[in-house]
């Protein structure tokens, strides 16, 4: 902002999604007058709604070289390996997140052997995020990005191989995070963009089937978490009953949480608020049908558009960005059916920062094509 006050230069960049993210901005602002808590609304509006819009635009503007896409990628990798790091001493040392000293994530089940009952407790592997599913939603775009930049591109081969062993390493972090919903999106995404994989595809399967295989050799619990849908069910039925009460514009942005707490019907009604765990149900119940349409707009116009680049690209280094994140961005918008991944602040902004640098991509590729 303050470098377009002082070049009085206040154009921004022209991408495939401008139409779109008016439209997201415009059923955010329409949807206030449903609000029974305008304050909590507002602040919303500016300081998530048009916040993300403004950085998606700002990496679009930002990311228009390839030595600044290396610079990014780079200090993504460095902070990248910094979870990788603080997950395993969590899991394996110190039982505590050495960043925001969360512990890991523990359930308690039992095993039947021989006759007797074994209580078994085994703890999920967090990092620096409060539950296991925030990890691997993080993790479903960090280990696609840097697999496909690592079997596509690189010529320096020692780099390549240590790219390849860190994407290894966040698959089997990401493995022991057992997030049954974060899988199917990994599969999803690797399903939806086979015609582009081709051969590559083999390799990753090999890799996953390898390493789940032997997980399940050692212990099946290794790899699928029990979590209930039954605490899903309740929260999807009440995020209905919400969305139904103001379906076409939404009840407000942010005010689900709050609306939440007096339409549950357990013995917390009144007290204690919830997210859906579905974000598009809950983007339905704050946002209406339009605000939904408007955010899918968007998704299909990024990807749609990122998928259409690709085969035009013949760079391979932009070509296996390009796949990456465009297979990233699909399994975490899966995995956000079942989770809080759009609602979270820290997992939404990799969100949008992905979809800038995806659109940047476009950009860039389609620029240096017609030049």
């Amino acid at each position: 902002i303050i470098k377009k006050i002082i070049t009085r230069n206040f154009k921004m960049p022209s991408t495939p999604a401008d139409m779109p993210l008016l439209f997201i901005f415009a059923t955010a602002m329409l949807s206030l007058v449903n609000s029974q808590y305008i304050g909590l609304s507002l602040r919303a509006l500016l300081s998530k709604n048009l916040k993300f819009i403004a950085l998606y635009f700002l990496i679009v503007e930002t990311i228009d070289s390839r030595e600044k896409m290396n610079n990014l990628l780079k200090m993504g990798l460095l902070s990248a390996l910094a979870v990788f790091i603080d997950a395993l001493i969590q899991y394996f040392i110190t039982h505590t997140d050495l960043l925001h000293n969360y512990p890991p994530f523990k359930f308690r089940f039992e095993d039947y052997d021989d006759g007797r009952f074994f209580t078994y407790s085994r703890g999920y592997p967090t990092g620096p995020f409060p539950f296991p599913n925030d990890l691997a939603a993080w993790l479903l775009i960090i280990i696609p990005t840097a697999l496909f930049v690592s079997l596509f591109d690189l010529k320096n081969r020692i780099f390549k191989y240590q790219l390849l062993f860190f994407s290894v390493i966040g698959f089997y972090i990401f493995v022991l995070s057992k997030v049954r919903s974060a899988w199917a999106g990994f599969i999803v995404s690797l399903a939806s963009l086979i015609f582009f994989l081709k051969k590559v595809v083999a390799i990753i399967l090999i890799i996953a089937i390898v390493l789940i295989s032997v997980c399940f050799i050692k212990s099946p619990y290794l790899v699928f978490g029990f979590s209930s849908m039954q605490d899903r069910t309740v929260m999807w039925s009440t995020a209905m009953k919400i969305f139904k009460e103001h379906p076409i514009i939404g009840n407000g942005i942010n005010t689900f949480f709050n609306k939440y707490k007096y339409m549950r019907e357990d013995r917390w009604k009144g007290e204690k608020g919830s997210y859906a765990h579905n974000c598009y149900l809950q983007m339905m119940a704050d946002l209406g049908i339009l605000g939904l349409a408007a955010f899918l707009w968007f998704i299909i116009t990024v990807i749609g558009s990122a998928l259409a680049n690709l085969r035009i690209i013949k760079d391979r280094f932009y070509y296996s960005l390009t796949l990456g994140l465009t297979s990233g961005i699909i399994a975490f918008l899966f995995h956000s059916f079942f989770d809080t991944n759009l609602y979270s602040l820290n997992l939404t902004t990799l969100f949008w920062i992905s979809a800038g640098l995806l659109s940047a991509l476009t950009v860039i590729a389609r620029s240096k094509t017609t030049t």
